[in-house]
């Protein structure tokens, strides 16, 4: 039987793309990133483990070929395993929208902004480059005599 060989990536949700059509793997047997071997045959993509894991096996799922541009092929036991939320916060709710500005707030100079800005209220220090020269203790470079042009007269 000939069968195309295909190379592709596994996602965080435990898909893989292949001929516009994404297929599941098991969760507990890839991981994000994993290069996996997709060996297409005329009904059945065959998805498989480059390497044999600790069970010797390195067939993950055989599958049917999607039919449609862009549909799943999803086994729903392979994504047990998969983060569902309840082991950390989830926001259930829409979060407050903000108030709206009004004309007032955005009137005035830019500098009565900027006294209203939190960020204009860090007091920056003023050095001169001396003081960076001398912690870095780099001498200053300073361009060469500018030479004269061919055919110029330098007057005294």
């Amino acid at each position: 039987m000939v069968a195309d060989r295909h190379l592709p990536f596994v996602g965080r949700d435990c898909l893989v793309a292949f001929k516009a059509g994404l297929y599941s793997l098991p969760v507990r047997r890839v991981r994000p990133r994993q290069l996996v071997e997709v060996r297409a045959g005329v009904d059945t993509p065959s998805l498989r483990l480059l390497a044999a894991d600790t069970s010797g096996s390195t067939l993950l799922a055989v599958r049917p070929r999607a039919k449609i541009r862009g549909s799943w092929v999803v086994d729903e036991t392979h994504w047990d395993g998969l983060p569902d939320g309840h082991t950390r916060a989830v926001t259930t709710t829409a979060p407050e929208p903000a108030a709206p500005q009004t004309a007032a707030a955005d009137s005035g100079t830019p500098s009565d902004w900027l006294a209203r800005t939190p960020t204009a209220q860090v007091t920056v220090s003023r050095r001169t480059l001396a003081v960076y020269e001398s912690l870095t203790s780099v001498t200053p470079i300073v361009p060469p005599a500018a030479k004269n042009p061919v055919g110029s007269k330098v007057t005294a």
